[in-house]
């Protein structure tokens, strides 16, 4: 889950730091560390060393990694149907209801 949460922030919010995506999804460098280290290997990312400062990585999506985010995002789209349709008929116009309300408070 985090590894996709990466990927997410790295393609739609443009973060493209170890610190900016520790902030965005709110947990600790060393913990982005692991997980790009296991993107980088998986060919989903690339690390690249800043121009103006070496100490500085920026993190960029593959070819790949855009590719995975774009197929994820599609099918994570249709998982609400899908589940729905495993629903009750009672069930179901529960699930309704709910998000009635969440879009009625918003």
């Amino acid at each position: 889950y985090r590894q996709w949460l990466v990927l997410k922030v790295v393609h739609f919010e443009g973060a493209n730091t170890p610190t900016n995506i520790a902030d965005l999804i709110c947990t600790d460098k060393p913990t982005i560390t692991r997980i790009t280290d296991h993107l980088v290997d998986s060919s989903l990312l690339v690390r690249n060393r800043g121009l103006d400062d070496r100490r500085t990585i920026h993190l960029q999506l593959t070819d790949r990694g855009k590719y995975l985010v774009t197929v994820g995002l599609a099918v994570f789209e249709n998982v609400p149907e899908l589940l729905k349709a495993r629903l009750t008929h009672k069930e179901a116009a529960k699930v309704s209801f709910i998000e009635s309300s969440f879009i009625r408070d918003s």
